[in-house]
């Protein structure tokens, strides 16, 4: 389910690149893998034989399991019931799941004590760069620009394929960035069907926005210019940014929203700056103002 629709009836279902046509996730599974996918019915996660059910499913070799689940208490209850049986466990699921197994394997974890820190207003500009064109994500740009948080910087879809400098609009993001102010770089044009009849357009856009973004964000270190936060939106802008970056790894240091979270680069030259990571069909309206208000009141941390 994806906001109370199957998920053959979300926007997943009209992806350009990856449409998801069927909402029963052990089928999806099982046409990508040989291993034998095993199903937990949210009546079996809900018995108190869980464990055995799932060591059943396990001794019949379905080492792949999926598991029905509508409330905390069910996620509470799965990561319960497989962690009794003592297994090397590859855990795959949301930030609902990753919350349970931290309440399961570290039950007496207490938060960093957080004397010595302070708040403060980062008058630093966040640059997001929205890729996709997913109509949750045209919204949430929309949202930003309107409320007046952000300058939009639209790039026609024929510079994106190759048809026109990019330089320009590196600059004059750049010059946006010095003068302070919030910067969202999108996609002029075309709209999600005319990608999806374009096969290959949505890799050009991202390897070009991905392009924008990276230079955008070593002139702007160059200039002198400090960003409060880098917001990605969209899976190829994410990776296609970060590859051209020299970014091979993020620690994820907290969340704008559940599915959102907020990283910091390994390496030493962006170790700085926190990168928001953003699917093109998550989060609410005002997401981005979300995003833009956390990174600029972060905490500074003690030293030593």
């Amino acid at each position: 389910m994806v906001s109370q629709s199957l998920l053959e009836n979300s926007k997943a279902a009209r992806d350009p690149r990856q449409p998801v046509r069927e909402s029963f996730v052990p089928s999806i599974l099982g046409r990508q893998t040989e291993r034998k996918v095993g199903h937990v019915g949210i009546a079996s996660v809900r018995e108190a034989s869980l464990a055995e059910r799932i060591e059943a499913l396990m001794d019949s070799d379905q080492r792949i399991l999926v598991f029905d689940s509508a409330t905390m208490e069910d996620l509470q209850t799965i990561v319960g019931g497989v962690a009794s049986l003592q297994k090397r466990v590859l855990w795959v699921g949301s930030a609902g799941l990753a919350q349970a197994l931290a309440k399961e394997l570290l039950p007496h974890l207490r938060p960093a004590a957080t004397s010595g820190q302070r708040s403060f207003s980062s008058p630093d500009p966040v640059l997001i760069v929205a890729g996709s064109r997913n109509q949750i994500t045209l919204e949430q740009v929309d949202q930003v620009v309107r409320e007046g948080q952000a300058q939009l910087l639209s790039v026609p879809v024929d510079v994106l394929k190759g048809n026109g400098a990019l330089e320009r609009y590196i600059a004059e993001a750049v010059c946006v960035l010095k003068g302070k102010r919030n910067l969202a770089i999108s996609v002029r044009q075309p709209s999600q069907e005319a990608m999806t009849r374009e096969g290959d357009l949505s890799l050009k856009i991202a390897a070009s926005l991905g392009q924008i973004a990276s230079n955008v964000i070593r002139d702007s270190s160059l200039a002198g210019i400090i960003l409060a936060g880098i917001i990605l939106t969209g899976g190829d802008i994410a990776v296609q940014t970060c590859q051209r970056l020299g970014i091979t790894s993020l620690q994820i240091r907290g969340q704008v929203a559940e599915g959102i979270p907020i990283s910091l680069a390994t390496e030493r030259s962006l170790a700085n700056v926190p990168i928001v990571t953003k699917a093109g069909g998550f989060g609410d309206r005002d997401v981005f103002l979300q995003a833009i208000s956390m990174l600029n009141h972060k905490e500074e941390q003690p030293h030593g």
